[in-house]
């Protein structure tokens, strides 16, 4: 295009007509050189500023974007301009500030749905989604076939766990729009969720009816399949994600914890990094330039291999190595019974670990410095670094490595632990801890059990009554329990006793205490069972049907930790068998 300077206006406007048509069509370089020419030919014109505005978001600069909108918002105070800097804000991550550029759009133009709709998506962006879900009203009630507005309205529903009202929303958004493939699939999650879990397959299905290349619908239906133990379906459908998508991270992860599940411990571990890229993601990673010991990290930075991968390590890698934490206080517990094998990966061991930990683990191991978790640790103190699970990644390539393990490879404190038998109340009988909750995020609903439940079990007779004096119960449950106990006492008039000096959450080395006080432990699957198992205390677990891939198939004993005693769900959300056959197991060991 001709320089426009010092040309007519009618011929400024031609070559912004010019530029908008290329805009239009997608030419956006040839389009951004007319609007620059016209903006040099007349530096006001604000509707070739905000377009070349529009245009840098496209092409995601963010930074031009944000410049040129705000230009031509100087010059007139159009509530379209506003919602453009909106946009620009809300793609380069300024949530606040795309909040104001939006409520500004609003106050020119009231009715005004699509910046309604992207302030939800803010608000949900936020963790807001009660706020979200008005302003996708107020949208729908201005623009009724608004499919997005549906869709993120079902979203909004599904975080808050309104999951009814969630399908619907996605059913308003396929109506409106039937190729709609991430509706179809949200529905489903949304389904799954319900335990409509054939439904739930129907809509993966009708995702990639829409959309045969859809690698998160083949997922997501893996982890279906994985959840209704129909294995050969759930290791197709994560295939089939990869195929389409070979660094899909959720099939990788997934795909990764079948293997596990089945005891395919090398395969398995050989995606386990997985967990760490940005889609997946289950805990934070430690920031540092200095190497990354890894196995299985896929395109980790500053990565250092050990010698080989057969879990055999000949001589140190590295003089000092920093093992941090990850996941979960039970994953933490779980992979220190591999710490003593990490001698071997350098002369001198750093351990973060959650703070709670620390006085259990430094009793324990004591050849090993432990730091708080998070706590930041000059790079100039370790030569090398690698999460906790990497221990299991290079030491436990097949299930031979876990039969040396020891049992009780973490140490209470006795002189602790003889203070709570004589401060307990406890008569004549056998003393059981209890736990019955599960908080984790995903799968804590389908791990846990009512107190009334689970104390009535242990507790029923032949005659169908309670045997009130047969064991002692601890409360080694973490968190607010006093509701759920005082429901124990007046339904059966049996008291679950609780040790006033320990907060079972936040004094782990007390619970540990009051593990190993008691005779046996009797818990669903949280980090209760961890500690109990590591203090080779015995242990009698509840597993749902879709049970964590550590405690492997259909095994009765667990290969983590000799203690414990595994029932398992035989149905979805059914207690009963495991629970009897617990018992049964219980009272020939403690009756």
């Amino acid at each position: 295009m001709n320089s426009f300077v010092g040309q007519s206006s009618k011929k400024i406007g031609q070559l912004f007509q010019q530029s908008n048509q290329l805009h239009i069509k997608g030419q956006l370089e040839s389009a951004r050189e007319g609007y620059l020419q016209v903006i040099k030919a007349q530096p006001k014109h604000f509707d070739a500023l905000h377009l070349l505005g529009v245009l840098y978001c496209q092409l995601k600069d963010y930074g031009c974007a944000i410049d040129y909108v705000s230009r031509a918002l100087q010059l007139t105070s159009n509530p379209v301009f506003y919602y453009s800097l909106g946009v620009a804000y809300q793609e380069s991550g300024q949530l606040d500030a795309a909040e104001r550029s939006y409520l500004s759009a609003l106050k020119g133009r009231p009715k005004y749905p699509e910046a309604l709709y992207n302030l939800g998506n803010i608000k949900r962006a936020k963790k807001n989604n009660q706020e979200a879900l008005v302003y996708f009203d107020q949208a729908l009630l201005l623009k009724a076939d608004y499919a997005d507005a549906y869709y993120n309205r079902g979203n909004a529903l599904k975080d808050l766990g309104e999951y009814a009202s969630a399908v619907q929303s996605f059913e308003s958004a396929t109506a409106l729009n039937k190729a709609f493939a991430p509706a179809y699939l949200n529905k489903g999650l949304a389904q799954k969720e319900m335990g409509h879990y054939e439904l739930a397959l129907e809509s993966y299905t009708n995702a990639l009816r829409v959309n045969p290349g859809y690698s998160d619908a083949y997922s997501n239906m893996g982890i279906l399949y994985t959840e209704l133990k129909l294995w050969a379906q759930a290791m197709q459908s994560f295939n089939e994600a990869l195929n389409l998508n070979p660094n899909h991270a959720q099939a990788l992860w997934n795909k990764s914890l079948l293997l596990l599940l089945h005891g395919n411990f090398k395969d398995g571990f050989a995606l386990y990094g997985a967990r760490w890229r940005e889609e997946v993601m289950i805990s934070p990673v430690l920031s540092s330039t200095n190497p990354w010991i890894t196995s299985s990290m896929f395109g980790s930075p500053n990565s250092a291999e050990p010698e080989n991968s057969t879990g055999v390590v000949h001589q140190p890698i590295c003089q000092r190595l920093l093992i941090w934490a990850e996941q979960g206080v039970g994953d933490e517990v779980m992979f220190a019974a591999l710490l003593p094998r990490a001698c071997v990966l350098a002369s001198k061991i750093l351990v973060q670990v959650d703070e709670r930990l620390i006085p259990l683990f430094r009793r324990s191991f004591p050849d090993y410095e432990f730091l708080p978790k998070g706590q930041v640790i000059a790079e100039s103190n370790y030569d090398q670094h690698m999460p906790m699970g990497q221990l299991a990644e290079i030491f436990c390539q097949n299930q031979d490595a876990f039969k040396t393990i020891p049992a009780g490879y973490l140490l209470s404190d006795t002189t602790r632990r003889s203070q709570i038998k004589e401060q307990i109340p406890l008569k004549q009988k056998p003393t059981i801890g209890i736990s019955w909750r599960s908080k984790n995020d995903k799968k804590g609903r389908d791990r846990s059990i009512s107190a009334l439940d689970l104390v009535g079990a242990l507790c029923l007779n032949s005659s169908g009554g309670f045997a009130l004096d047969r064991f002692n119960f601890i409360n080694l449950q973490y968190g607010a329990t006093q509701e759920e106990l005082q429901i124990v006492r007046e339904t059966l008039g049996i008291e679950v006793l609780s040790y006033a000096d320990i907060d079972n959450f936040s004094d782990i080395d007390g619970l540990a205490t009051l593990i190993d006080a008691c005779d046996a432990v009797v818990s669903i699957d949280n980090s209760t069972v961890h500690l109990a198992g590591a203090l080779n205390r015995a242990t009698y677990v509840l597993l749902p049907f879709s049970a964590d891939w550590r405690w492997g198939l259909s095994s009765e004993r667990s290969y983590w930790y000799k203690s414990l005693f595994l029932y398992r769900q035989s149905n979805p959300g059914e207690w009963a068998s495991p629970l009897f056959a617990l018992q049964a197991d219980l009272l020939k060991n403690y009756g």
